[in-house]
């Protein structure tokens, strides 16, 4: 796990490595995941949040005038 998240440069949280490692063939649960991410110190350098707000703001930007 810890392989997976370097080599996406800290940028997957504990759903997109839980997608990767059931890829692998390895059932777990998204829950284990978390769990093992904080106890390694494992945290995502982008929060889900920033990316809804920088999504939002561009549909806002790109929207057509009526």
């Amino acid at each position: 796990m810890p392989q997976t998240f370097n080599e996406n440069k800290g940028r997957y949280g504990y759903g997109r490595i839980t997608a990767e490692v059931r890829k692998k063939g390895i059932i777990i649960n998204h829950k284990t995941v978390l769990k093992l991410m904080h106890e390694s110190n494992l945290y995502s350098s982008v929060s889900g949040s920033s990316i809804f707000w920088r999504l939002a703001q561009f549909f806002l930007d790109n929207r057509i005038p009526s």
